[in-house]
């Protein structure tokens, strides 16, 4: 992606998990834009400090929503970082469909499937965006181990 965007863009990285930065710190190692990186541990739901309001032209949220029950506080704070009016920014936004909480291993953070229905509504009615992409896959995580997957392209209004 980066070799298509020209110079003036730069992607920003960020993660609850320092686990999680350092395993994207050495795949950014291993390209020639190195410097149009920056990574930094951060929480999803209070960005104040770390984005601008609308700076970004679009935000990747790739299986990540899991780590918080509610996600009102998450999508409102996208919401503020991303582009409005005209130039409108987008938001990729893929999760684990579902209800409730996932079981995990022991000593793991609480992970939380949710429904697609649930994220429409506050995405379109709550939050102002337009959908302009959504699909459904079961996909195959293990041998014999499917779950049920979301993909939203959204753009804010």
């Amino acid at each position: 992606l980066s070799n298509h965007l020209g110079e003036e863009f730069r992607f920003r990285g960020i993660d609850l998990s320092q686990d999680m930065l350092d395993l994207a710190a050495r795949k950014c190692s291993e390209t020639n834009h190195r410097s149009k990186f920056q990574l930094e541990q951060g929480n999803m739901e209070d960005l104040q400090g770390l984005v601008d309001d609308n700076s970004c032209i679009a935000v990747l949220c790739n299986f990540s929503i899991h780590h918080y029950a509610t996600y009102g506080k998450v999508f409102s704070e996208l919401s503020r970082v991303l582009e409005g009016g005209d130039s409108g920014g987008f938001l990729y936004l893929s999760f684990w469909e579902g209800k409730g909480p996932m079981e995990g291993e022991e000593g793991s953070p609480p992970t939380f499937y949710h429904e697609r229905a649930d994220i429409l509504k506050q995405l379109q009615e709550e939050q102002r965006f337009r959908i302009i992409n959504e699909r459904q896959v079961e996909e195959e995580i293990l041998p014999g181990l499917s779950m049920n997957a979301a993909y939203i392209i959204a753009r804010k209004m």
